[in-house]
């Protein structure tokens, strides 16, 4: 400040980590300045934060004595310069220039080239806000540096143009005559209702399992965002699932997919709303995608046939065991099932990724006779490429060996016959079924030898 005798009353760094420049400045009755500009600093204490770009513009305000009693940063995402103020009562008007589509207070002007200029209201003091903005350009580049208020709702900002479609209406000079011309801009504006608007940094998802991704939703409105989310998918869901957002604020959502008992080789799609009912854009929308078709098991089994071997009436051959394993993608959720009741399996069922699941194979012979059995186990899972397998299972009880009768001969005479035994010529055993025919048979046939062998 310099009074008016030329001497300094009072100066002030104004400034963060970054780089600041000093564009324009305005004074009212009471003494208050009021400085605009552009900064690169982030770190400098603010009502509205740094929204992103190499630059945002700003309005920082003093009282007469050189206290700061506030500071804003004023940009979108992109780079923003403030250029010149313009005062009128609690208000504080700005012009400048612009590569952001989402300056605060924006309601239905958009930005239509590389820089538009833009003209925005702010209401002055401890914590300023920003009533609303227009941008005003063509689709070439267009810069806005200075701006002059008639009344309260028009004002005349003028710039630089290189735009061929500049808004000219009425104006004594409608085309573009240079590479870059001057313009001058007659603007009208009345009230603006102040609204939040939703943005997302992603709004399409795809997933091909069970899994977690993460979308930033951000308010780039001039008002709070209220918003809350919902599904139309059981599988889908979002958390938070509502919160609020102040102007410039974001917040992480994270969806979560659960494909359990959804079949593979399937694709699904939902998606997840955000919504605020005063926003500008309300609602707007996630798609998700669930692509399982990559996913699908193929069973394979390290046998095709086991054979097992017993003597009737003895002891169970050793179990044998078949390897299952996912020679596809995904998971494979197989079940063993099988028919007779002297096969027994052990687990009937289980989940293979990778590796090898064991399945134990045994038979019980009790009971069974002499002869050959089978069965089948079958191994299904109904999302697999081969559903289902099979194993052949053959089972051979054999008779048992040994365990006959010896008949001896009887002994000789004293009248001089042969001292030689005679014997039946073997074992006498049952038939494989233990019937009494053949017992009885035998015996008779020893009569016949002796009776024979007296008469001689």
């Amino acid at each position: 400040k310099i009074d008016s005798n030329g001497n300094i009353a009072w100066a002030t760094y104004l400034g963060g980590s970054g780089t600041e420049y000093g564009r324009g400045i305005a004074a009212d009755s009471s003494g208050n300045t009021y400085v605009v500009g552009n900064t690169g600093s982030q770190n400098i204490t603010s009502t509205l934060p740094y929204a992103g770009g190499t630059y945002d513009a700003y309005l920082a305000q003093y009282t007469s004595t050189g206290t700061q009693t506030s500071f804003t940063y004023i940009g979108g995402t992109s780079t923003d310069y403030g250029e010149k103020i313009e005062l009128s009562g609690v208000s504080a008007y700005l012009v400048g220039s612009s590569s952001s589509s989402n300056l605060p207070g924006i309601s239905t002007s958009t930005n239509s080239g590389s820089y538009d200029a833009f003209l925005s209201k702010i209401t002055t003091g401890a914590s300023p806000t920003v009533d609303w903005t227009i941008y005003v350009g063509g689709s070439g580049t267009d810069y806005g540096y200075a701006v002059a208020l008639d009344g309260t709702s028009t004002f005349f900002v003028t710039g630089k143009t290189a735009s061929t479609d500049f808004p000219v209406t009425g104006g004594f000079n409608t085309t573009l005559a240079g590479s870059e011309d001057t313009y001058v801009a007659k603007v009208t504006t009345g009230p603006v209702t102040l609204q939040a608007t939703i943005d997302l940094s992603s709004t399409s998802l795809v997933f091909t399992s069970s899994s977690t991704q993460q979308v930033t939703l951000k308010n780039i409105g001039s008002a709070t965002l209220n918003w809350t989310s919902s599904s139309n998918a059981a599988w889908l869901s979002v958390n938070p699932s509502s919160g609020t957002l102040a102007v410039a604020d974001a917040t992480q959502l994270t969806f979560t997919v659960n494909a359990t008992g959804l079949a593979t080789g399937s694709t699904y799609n939902g998606a997840i709303s955000i919504t605020d009912p005063a926003a500008s854009n309300s609602p707007q929308s996630v798609a998700v995608t669930l692509d399982l078709t990559g996913s699908t098991p193929t069973i394979g089994l390290s046998v095709s046939t086991l054979n097992f071997t017993a003597e009737e009436s003895t002891v169970n051959p050793p179990d044998q065991s078949v390897a299952i394993t996912n020679t596809g993608a995904g998971t494979l959720n197989w079940i063993a099932t099988k028919s007779s009741s002297w096969l027994t399996l052990a687990p009937t069922s289980g989940s293979v990724t990778t590796g090898a699941d064991t399945l134990s194979v045994s038979v019980d012979i009790t009971g069974l006779t002499t002869g050959i059995y089978s069965d089948t186990i079958t191994v299904t899972d109904s999302s697999a490429t081969n559903n289902p397998q099979t194993v052949s299972v053959l089972l051979d009880i054999t008779a048992p060996s040994g365990g006959g009768t010896t008949v001896p001969a009887p002994s000789s005479s004293d009248d001089g016959e042969r001292k030689n035994p005679l014997t039946c010529g073997g074992s006498i055993a049952a038939d494989d079924r233990g019937g009494f025919l053949p017992l009885a048979l035998a015996f008779f046939g020893l009569l016949l030898v002796v009776a024979i062998r007296r008469k001689v």
